[in-house]
């Protein structure tokens, strides 16, 4: 149940370590789920930016039904994944490998969007 105490949030997770498998997002998946728990799903704008290896991520959810689940009930309750496109381009990734990517879960480059989405008010957690 949501804390009243701690209102309206808004913050951006910014993970650039990959996995091999879903396990390895285990912890990273579990905070996401325990803070829209805490705050509510009303009360928080929370946006996950992966770059680096970390665009493995959506990736493994691509061939793994646990993981797929986790990341779609996080979206459910308004949790943007956005990808760093200098990441896809360096690891030679194709954006339609990433599970549930769109166009406007690009961004050009990851640390811009921090920086950004910092100076638009956004809290930085690096979990």
């Amino acid at each position: 149940m949501a804390d009243p105490a701690y209102g309206p949030q808004k913050c951006v997770y910014h993970v650039s370590n990959g996995g091999e498998s879903g396990a390895d997002y285990a912890g990273l998946l579990a905070n996401l789920r325990n803070h829209v728990a805490a705050v509510g799903a009303e009360s928080l704008d929370l946006r996950v930016v992966l770059n680096g290896g970390a665009t493995a991520l959506l990736a493994l959810a691509a061939g793994d039904d646990a993981l797929r689940t986790k990341l779609e009930a996080l979206r459910r309750d308004g949790v943007r994944f956005l990808v760093c496109r200098n990441s896809m381009l360096a690891h030679d990734i194709d954006p339609d490998s990433l599970y549930g990517l769109t166009q406007a879960d690009i961004v050009p480059a990851g640390v811009a969007e921090l920086a950004r989405l910092q100076a638009d008010g956004f809290g930085y957690i690096r979990p």
